[in-house]
């Protein structure tokens, strides 16, 4: 119920903003609804660049693959290196990236270094706005819904790059992205330690049901 709400509270503040008395308008989009009247709607691809390069990496570089990355939150439970001297997907930091593996489960994340990555992220670059509210945008319920509704693959559902590029964003004023950020940072992180204590109170509760 807690992820449930998080979720929510996401979704609610990247669509509509954080003031209910806001004058709304038809985004244009069926499956985004209204958006408060003053924002921009924009399709990705003109909102941000999109890196494909491959590099050369040496044995112990940096390396990001699905399973480095939790689900619905944004960030990493740490990181992989390579075993070998390989070419492999590049990112930079501050680069966002995006898994289209199995899009349900709403993996993306902001780098903090340079590395290499498995070739399922997209690599968004030079996002025209600021690259935190796009991770929101990437892991709320509504645009995941939406990816994963039209994602293809029985067992290994993905989306692709083409299909992603033509999506929509919205997006509010500058300052006002800054003020939905700084809102979704305490409020998810005040739910994130709600969820920590009560993962831990069914870890204590498993451990005492098996002894």
């Amino acid at each position: 119920e807690l992820k449930k709400y998080k979720q929510s509270i996401i979704t609610e503040a990247v669509t509509k903003g954080l003031d209910r008395n806001v004058e709304m308008k038809d985004s244009g989009m069926e499956w985004i609804g209204q958006i408060p009247s003053h924002w921009e709607i924009s399709k990705i691809k003109f909102v941000t660049e999109v890196d494909e390069e491959k590099k050369d990496f040496i044995k112990g570089d940096v390396y990001i693959g699905l399973e480095n990355v939790i689900s619905y939150s944004g960030k990493l439970n740490g990181y992989s290196k390579l075993p070998k001297e390989s070419k492999e997907n590049s990112f930079k930091q501050g680069d966002v990236l995006y898994s289209k593996l199995r899009p349900y489960l709403a993996k993306a994340f902001i780098a903090e270094t340079h590395g290499s990555c498995s070739g399922e992220f997209i690599v968004f670059r030079h996002y025209k706005g600021e690259k935190k509210y796009l991770l929101y945008w990437l892991i709320s319920q509504l645009f995941t819904d939406f990816i994963n509704a039209t994602s293809y693959g029985a067992k290994m559902p993905r989306s692709s790059w083409e299909y992603i590029k033509e999506t929509s964003i919205p997006q509010p004023p500058r300052e006002e992205e800054r003020l939905i950020i700084n809102y979704l940072e305490q409020v998810t992180s005040q739910i994130d330690k709600l969820m920590f204590g009560k993962e831990e109170i069914i870890k204590e509760l498993n451990n005492y049901k098996k002894s």
